[in-house]
């Protein structure tokens, strides 16, 4: 119908108007008061995912459960590189792969944060760099633990020679220069009498493996006149070198377990010059042994240390850094807009 006479036509709302309406009255006053069909408040509108600033946050699963597996697997695979047999195998090898995978972190760091501007989600990329560069990192420096303390005595023990029935009466030490595991000749003990302690921070225990006589059970002086095969242990002895290293108390153990750590040689070497001073003895060629039952159950005890070391590592870190994903996660959801 038309407009009675002397009224004025409706205007249509202005844009100033219409743009400071809420949404849902904006739509109806561009329709020209005409509503075709309901619309959504901002509360519903989409909602960007955890790693993205926005107004509000939910959590996107899959980056979650990336920056939770992925670090640990690397962890766990340049921890078992590191501290085993790859190691051993090929040293430069292994540094190279950890500064590559260092290098690597920080790339996708800064490829992230050049990405910052144009992409919306490429925030989550920072984190997973930064979860992956300290996996590496922290893998490396306990794969270098593991494997100086425990995998390198283990196959460098093995790497050397064995020695059966050797009569440390008769035969002197630079004939078993090269031997890992020596089992001595029966009658072989320990003379603890002629103990010997150096100290230098920790206490360098020595005593002489020589043969007892059967009869008087008395020790016997080398046939060689050089005392070149000794027992060995560290902080197991008193100033007086009264020696209780290894298994000095087991009539059984007749065996040597040679020496592996280079640094304590000279430390061993400094106590058996005391001794040659003291009890007016010669050393020609000494070689140093921990006195054991078993060689080959004691090289195992490193193996076992190494692989123990190995798991206990993996699943404390995949803990970590679970919790530590977990709690950054949820910290996310509780923030309003947030910039990285």
């Amino acid at each position: 119908h038309p407009p009675p006479i002397g009224s004025r036509p409706a205007r249509a709302p202005s844009k100033v108007a219409a743009a400071s309406q809420p949404p849902r009255v904006r739509l109806a006053a561009a329709g020209g008061g005409r509503v075709s069909m309901p619309t959504l408040d901002a509360d519903y509108q989409t909602i960007p995912s955890i790693f993205t600033p926005g107004k509000r946050k939910r959590i996107n699963y899959l980056p979650v459960i990336l920056n939770i597996i992925v670090p640990w697997a690397i962890f766990a695979l340049v921890l078992y590189l590191v501290s085993f047999d790859f190691h051993y195998k090929h040293p430069m090898g292994t540094i190279g792969l950890i500064v590559a995978l260092l290098s690597l972190c920080i790339i996708i760091a800064l490829v992230a944060k050049s990405s910052r501007g144009r992409d919306k989600e490429p925030s989550w990329l920072t984190f997973f760099a930064l979860t992956t560069f300290i996996a590496v990192l922290a893998a490396a420096i306990i794969g270098f633990i593991n494997f100086y303390d425990n995998m390198v005595p283990f196959y460098e023990a093995n790497s050397l020679n064995v020695y059966p029935a050797v009569n440390p009466s008769s035969q002197q030490g630079v004939e078993v220069m090269d031997g890992g595991r020596v089992y001595f000749t029966t009658g072989s003990r320990v003379d603890r009498h002629m103990g010997m302690a150096f100290k230098n921070d920790e206490t360098y225990c020595v005593a002489p493996i020589v043969v007892f006589n059967s009869t008087s059970n008395l020790p016997m002086e080398p046939k060689t006149k050089s005392y070149d095969f000794w027992a060995i242990g560290m902080n197991c002895c008193d100033r007086q070198g009264n020696f209780r290293c290894g298994s000095y108390a087991n009539p059984k153990a007749r065996s040597g377990l040679r020496l592996m750590t280079e640094e304590e040689r000279p430390n061993y070497r400094l106590a058996v010059q005391q001794a040659e001073a003291t009890y007016s003895i010669t050393s020609i060629h000494p070689v140093f042994f921990t006195w054991v039952q078993d060689p080959v159950d004691e090289i195992n005890k490193w193996l076992v240390s190494g692989r123990e070391l190995f798991w206990k590592s993996v699943w404390f870190y995949c803990l970590a850094n679970a919790f530590f994903v977990i709690v950054l996660t949820v910290g996310f959801t509780k923030l309003g807009r947030y910039n990285w």
